[in-house]
């Protein structure tokens, strides 16, 4: 069951919280008590507010004037010096056309409103990431510390041995200044390690909001990662920054319909009621009625609202490369992140068993340096061997699972894994009018490129639990023809709006692009090539990159055209031999 973050109620109660003990209550408190986030959580309150004020357009307006006092009037022939005049009127004022401004200014700052919640949705994934890092930071120079401390306790030993030998007589002068140098560096990587640890806990009390007391060691995250086929498109349409950059186009999109209504002329019902005694200095009461619809229609205003309308565009222009920006953010971000995680991932078993065959080879060089068989430098380079890999093992471990909570982030998937939920302000992000299906159309490309074949180099001999069998003979070189005809073929099935034939040229295990399932992308393909019109399908520069007896990578230039619409994109398809057809397995779009 997740457990709901409520900023409001937090206010009043962080001071009182117990400690963080865990990942989990890490990360809550920063969310709560971050001063960033309270910031964004009160801009986002204000931004409703701001749209209730637009909203007040559509309501009538009641004004009540009332004074008192002496007035005094002289007119040539008049003796009169002054009089009482007391006076009060109410005023009612309808709104009933504005050229849509009240409703484009409301639809407006609602999704102004909504840029501001997901904003603040980005920022509390951001300040998990960072609170992540930092508990884990916390333990990890906790451990450099430990591990530096048995470092110098290490080197201690060893210096007491050589200085017993040496004053013995049985040791020489030159070991013992070698010993000393050596324990001197270990010394200072525990003030290095000590101070890093200073820093670390520095960082994590600026982000929870308290000093780092006795921190579990949480269980790995890692086995809520999306799939690599699925997670791109995840990462995309769920990340809150993606969210708000779409939120800001129909907000530029509104503002527009704002900067129309000054072409429209207004319409108002204004009706007033007025009392007046001693109206102009004659002695009486007087009281004055009216109801009217006002009518106004600027005319010239210098071309300001002609100006205001091109600014307005530029700026919806504007919205749709920061979309586009976001996109290549996001995608960078989280493939580089996943890429940590595979890399790290293979990283660990190497530097596991770096760590391992050098901790024997210390053990065996300090028992050979004891019966003369290695010399005093062979033991301090091993120690000082065992005391890097264990710290690279170290950190690699963190480092391994801070680049998952990065990706969970990356696809708004890190509060609900740590059974957090998301800062809830009841936003539907359809509940406004004025939105374009192509408002969230994705920029960048979904496709995840694939960095685990690089990582999955078989381990050396002396890791692997096989012995490594001899390379195969060289394959005989195959005909790319059948290839090329099964492209053909497809190319031709397609053009003819065959459906059942091209379908038949994918194969079993072919993935779809953009995030869509398979069932998805044939519903898909059988609703356009059964749309009526006809269409050509033209193939042009069609290479075979690579092939192997089973598989094969093809490039072209695909030239498309039906009615009314047509265009030239680079494609590159991967087959696999499924009996004795070729099949498609993979369609990417280059460009």
């Amino acid at each position: 069951m997740l457990r709901p973050l409520t900023l409001a109620l937090s206010l009043t109660v962080v001071a009182a919280a117990a400690p963080a003990a865990s990942l989990n209550d890490a990360v809550e408190k920063t969310i709560l008590r971050n001063p960033d986030v309270k910031t964004r959580w009160y801009q986002f309150r204000a931004s409703t507010e701001a749209q209730q004020i637009a909203k007040a357009g559509y309501l009538p307006r009641v004004d009540l004037q009332a004074g008192a006092g002496r007035a005094w009037q002289h007119d040539e022939g008049s003796s009169k010096d002054g009089y009482y005049n007391p006076s009060a009127s109410l005023e009612l004022r309808q709104m009933l056309f504005d050229g849509f401004a009240t409703r484009d200014q409301a639809r407006r700052l609602g999704y102004d409103k909504q840029v501001s919640y997901f904003e603040l949705l980005a920022a509390t994934d951001d300040y998990a990431v960072q609170a992540i890092a930092a508990y884990y930071d916390v333990l990890r120079y906790r451990e450099q510390v430990e591990l530096a401390q048995r470092n110098l306790n290490t080197h201690q030993d060893i210096y007491k041995l050589i200085e017993e030998r040496t004053t013995a007589g049985v040791g020489r002068r030159v070991d013992l200044e070698q010993a000393s140098g050596r324990l001197a560096l270990a010394e200072s990587n525990l003030m290095t390690e000590q101070a890093n640890l200073y820093d670390v806990s520095a960082r994590y009390a600026r982000l929870v909001g308290e000093e780092a007391g006795e921190l579990t060691r949480p269980e790995s995250l890692e086995a809520a990662l999306p799939s690599q086929s699925e997670l791109l498109g995840l990462a995309i349409r769920q990340n809150p920054a993606f969210k708000a950059s779409i939120a800001a186009i129909r907000s530029a999109r509104a503002g527009v319909g704002v900067s129309k209504s000054g072409y429209w002329p207004t319409l108002e019902l204004q009706a007033s009621q007025g009392y007046e005694r001693n109206q102009d200095g004659i002695d009486g009461d007087y009281h004055d009625s009216r109801v009217m619809l006002m009518l106004n229609y600027n005319l010239f205003n210098g071309g300001a609202d002609r100006a205001r309308e091109r600014q307005s565009l530029e700026q919806l222009n504007a919205s749709f490369e920061v979309r586009d920006k976001a996109c290549r953010d996001i995608r960078q971000s989280t493939t580089i992140a996943w890429n940590d995680v595979q890399r790290l991932n293979r990283q660990l078993t190497y530097l596991a068993q770096h760590e391992l065959s050098t901790r024997k080879a210390r053990d065996a060089y300090r028992q050979q340096f004891d019966i003369g068989q290695r010399t005093l430098l062979d033991v301090l380079d091993t120690e000082n061997e065992l005391f890097d890999a264990a710290r690279s093992l170290a950190n690699a471990h963190v480092d391994r699972e801070v680049a998952v909570a990065r990706v969970l982030a990356q696809a708004h998937l890190l509060l609900p894994t740590l059974k957090l939920a998301p800062l809830d302000a009841n936003i539907d992000p359809n509940e406004l009018s004025g939105s374009e299906l192509n408002d969230e159309q994705i920029g960048c490309s979904l496709n995840l490129p694939d960095s685990s074949a690089q990582y999955a180099a078989p381990l050396p001999t002396a890791l692997a639990p096989e012995a490594v069998k001899p390379a195969p003979a060289a394959a005989k070189p195959v005909s790319s023809q059948p290839v090329l005809q099964a492209i053909e073929g497809w190319s031709r099935a397609w053009a003819s709006k065959d459906v059942a034939a091209y379908l038949g040229y994918y194969g079993g295990e072919f993935k779809p692009e953009n995030g869509l399932d398979r069932a998805a992308w044939q519903a898909q393909r059988e609703e356009r090539l059964g749309r009526p019109g006809s269409i050509s399908v033209k193939l042009e520069g069609v290479q075979v990159l690579r092939q192997s007896t089973r598989a094969a990578e093809v490039q072209f230039a695909q030239v498309y055209t039906a009615d009314g619409y047509n265009d030239r994109v680079q494609k590159q398809l991967l087959l696999l031999l499924e009996g004795d057809r070729w099949k498609i397995v993979r369609e990417r779009v280059l460009q």
